[in-house]
């Protein structure tokens, strides 16, 4: 199923040993986790940073617990990013895409499906037919949140088995393996199989533990491991504690081999899982707490009596005041403090300490949960980690500017008011509208503006005509574009329309 390569250099010889769905990743990679629901929230897959990226994992898919077998989970939006994603590897020929299927709220159907061989195998086959009829995607990703221990489903109902825990031995650790390799053996060795793995060894959190799968005998179908190498604290705790600590911290006292990244690591390494096939996971997000006081450790591991956030995004901690930011010496986690509010992140001192280790302990590499939440500036972590990790590919950290579907965006500077921005078309005219805003003449300075199909019937007419041009209105005077060409274009791909309101000038790309 896999080819073996045999190479001198044993730093080549690291990277070859494993022929990862057909095509070898020669180097340390980075994985980037994409939410479908990011593209209601003014992040189309267009905006991620593929540039940095070697693995896009789209979550999540879905799985019928009744016909066991897999299905989106919002197809309103999963064709859209199919599509957008598809482009993205037109554009990139590097980047491989992988569904993942699963996660905390729609885990149940992979309990149910494995409960017998011959559901076992219908999942599988399912996912084979599914990979085929979307050949935008390159593998399979299973999110299973969690083997024997359980979780909640999309319904969110009560926890299977009310949330109790399970004895090591339960029926999911042997189906687990079961699957896994019905899954290979339905997808062949072209398309990769992966899993989200936990990141805790003998004791549990957020019902996880690493020791309820059965490592040995699931390696040999699996291609890499995403450990979930974060959530050692949260929202079920009133004692504040690192998100993500790499090593041991002084959080759990004689329980703290079991809570944190570098012990994970090595347990899956002694449950026989090749490091490089190991993949450590970074939030792009914190968790926070509310009136809790400086203990002499600027907030860490003291008492909090309100969870204030549960998870404040990377780049909105980004925004603060750095000079509230501290490094946990011993963990090495980031900790915001100021005024009773305490939040736990990773920032970029955390991610030079972990890539060293990356690179120190020979892991495959880096996974973030979710790109999303990263910054568009320097500080972006996926770029700092994909040039900490020497991805040749690496070009800029600002996030690309969004390419709607509809392929019309016009950019506003300058004019603090514009009347209109009209389309024409021969003797046609088109006044743009927007059914995002409320009133679509109250443009300010700086607005990106995207125009939709669905918004009104101005792109329908327009779409792959030529010789158009752009009129400007303000104070009702009206001029045509002064960019020399009188603003003339064609509609005929994606058209960006950038527009001085001052002098009434544009520029059409």
């Amino acid at each position: 199923m896999k080819k073996i390569f045999i190479i001198v250099s044993s730093i080549c010889l690291f990277y070859s040993a494993i022929s990862l769905a057909g095509t070898p990743f020669n180097k340390q990679i980075t994985i980037g986790y994409y939410a479908s629901w990011d593209a209601y929230n003014g992040f189309p897959p267009d905006k991620i940073p593929v540039a940095n990226l070697d693995v896009i994992n789209y979550a999540f898919g879905t799985i019928d617990k009744n016909t066991c077998e897999v299905k989106l989970l919002d197809p309103n939006i999963d064709e859209k990013n199919f599509a957008a994603l598809q482009v993205l590897k037109n554009n990139n020929p590097h980047l491989k895409v992988l569904y993942s299927v699963g996660g905390w709220n729609n885990s149940n159907g992979f309990y149910y499906c494995t409960l017998l061989p011959e559901k076992t195998k219908i999942l599988a086959d399912s996912i084979k037919k599914f990979l085929l009829n979307h050949p935008v995607l390159d593998g399979v990703d299973l999110d299973w949140e969690f083997p024997v221990a359980g979780g909640c489903n999309s319904a969110y109902e009560t926890c299977r088995d009310g949330g109790q825990q399970h004895a090591p031995g339960d029926g999911d650790r042997q189906a687990f393996v079961d699957l896994v390799k019905k899954i290979r053996t339905a997808i062949g060795g072209d398309k990769y199989l992966t899993i989200a793995g936990p990141a805790v060894d003998g004791k549990t959190v957020m019902n996880s533990s690493i020791n309820n799968l059965d490592l040995k005998n699931m390696i040999p179908y699996l291609d890499f491991i995403n450990i979930m190498a974060y959530d050692y604290h949260g929202a079920w705790e009133t004692r504040t504690g690192n998100l993500a600590p790499l090593y041991r911290d002084a959080y759990h006292g004689e329980d703290a081999e079991h809570y944190n990244i570098d012990d994970a690591v090595n347990a899956y390494i002694k449950y026989g899982v090749p490091a490089n096939k190991l993949v450590m996971g970074f939030p792009l997000y914190g968790l926070e707490w509310a009136n809790v006081a400086d203990g002499g450790t600027h907030g860490l591991y003291q008492t909090a009596t309100v969870i204030q956030n549960n998870h404040p995004l990377y780049k909105d901690i980004r925004a603060r005041d750095w000079n509230n930011v501290f490094q946990d010496p011993l963990s090495k986690s980031m900790m915001y403090f100021k005024n009773g509010i305490f939040t736990t992140f990773d920032g970029p001192e955390t991610l030079k300490v972990k890539s060293s280790y990356i690179k120190d302990k020979r892991l495959l590499g880096t996974m973030f949960w979710e790109v999303s939440n990263d910054s568009c500036d320097k500080n972006a972590l996926i770029y700092q980690m994909s040039s900490a990790l020497g991805r040749a590919g690496t070009k800029t950290y600002a996030c690309p500017p969004p390419v709607p579907n509809n392929k019309l965006q016009v950019t506003i500077n300058g004019a603090t008011w514009l009347d209109a921005i009209t389309i024409i078309d021969g003797a046609s005219y088109y006044p743009l509208q927007n059914g995002k805003y409320k009133d679509p003449n109250a443009w300010g300075p700086k607005d990106d503006i995207v125009f939709d199909r669905d918004s009104g019937s101005t792109i329908a007419n327009l779409e792959g005509k030529t010789g158009l041009k752009v009129q400007i209105t303000r104070y009702g005077v009206a001029s045509k574009c002064k960019d020399g060409k009188g603003g003339a274009f064609d509609f005929t791909k994606y058209t960006h329309i950038q527009v001085n309101g001052d002098n009434l000038a544009c520029q059409v790309d």
